[in-house]
């Protein structure tokens, strides 16, 4: 038996529940009965599978052998019938030992595994300030909110909580979080991150007032239709509505990708750029685009 989101169960024990609840979802029907006489079922069967860390089953660590469902045809080991009562202790017990050896042998390796992305230093101390995962208490937060909110829309992480204590033995936190006296107040470390606090506000870069592109903008030009500014080429065009439209860029304009304008045909009559434009791509503007059938 385990706590839920519990990280610091035996691993072996969490494994072996998670087998567990494979097992039993595909042996249960549609309304989920029959789980009860499926566990001898799931109970033989794991026993007769061997383990990766031991090298084992549970039947040849128990018994000295696993049994076979479906009789074999010919005997593994003829002479295994004559072993007696203390040959069959010796063998039980080496084969324990032998288990012990190789369960040794893989803890060693998940441990060096494990350590490649751990610190000896514990990352958190008494006072600082963190920000606690919502992964496990979605429930909570639409408590608090008082309305329903989406999953997928919901932070991933709230606070900032301040730490209360430390545990570097069980790699837990305490943090100081509102609620019932009987609220769980000590999460994992892998649930919370450190707190980044924003710069305050006589530090952060004030945004000037006045845009200072206006001051460096070209002046139109008057022209008979009124003030114009220059065109410096045309980008690219399109269709829309039937006719053409045209990117124009213009002349003297700093950033002038933001300046940039989508005129029509019209709008760029008798202009020395679409001119241009026209000889360099052999576009006909006043060929209409038919309608789609």
């Amino acid at each position: 038996m385990s706590t839920a989101f519990h990280p610091q169960t035996d691993g072996s024990s969490e494994r072996t529940n998670k087998t567990v609840n494979q097992l039993l979802r595909n042996l249960v029907n549609h309304q989920q009965h029959g789980w009860y006489n499926a566990l001898p079922r799931v109970r033989f069967a794991m026993m007769n599978t061997v383990n990766a860390s031991t090298g084992y089953s549970g039947f040849q660590l128990r018994m000295g052998c696993s049994p076979c469902i479906i009789p074999t045809l010919v005997k593994d080991n003829p002479g295994q019938e004559n072993e007696s009562p203390e040959q069959l202790i010796d063998r039980l017990g080496q084969m324990t030992a032998d288990a012990q050896d190789n369960l040794l042998s893989s803890k060693v390796n998940q441990a060096a595994q494990a350590n490649k992305h751990r610190t000896d230093a514990f990352p958190f101390s008494t006072g600082e300030q963190v920000m606690l995962s919502t992964k496990n208490r979605f429930k909570e937060l639409q408590g608090l909110s008082g309305d329903k909110i989406v999953h997928k829309l919901a932070p991933r992480f709230d606070g900032p909580y301040e730490i209360i204590g430390t545990d570097e033995a069980h790699s837990t936190v305490t943090l100081d979080i509102p609620g019932p006296a009987n609220k769980c107040r000590t999460f994992h470390t892998s649930q919370v991150k450190r707190f980044i606090d924003p710069l305050p506000d006589d530090q952060m870069e004030r945004a000037p007032t006045v845009d200072k592109r206006l001051d460096i903008e070209p002046k139109p030009i008057m022209t008979r239709s009124g003030p114009e500014h220059v065109i410096e080429r045309i980008l690219e065009h399109r269709q829309k509505r039937g006719g053409y439209e045209f990117l124009v860029k213009w002349r003297d304009f700093p950033n002038s990708e933001e300046h940039n304008e989508w005129l029509t045909t019209t709008q760029l009559r008798h202009t020395v750029a679409l001119e241009k434009y026209l000889r360099k791509t052999g576009l006909d503007p006043s060929r209409r685009r038919r309608p789609d059938s």
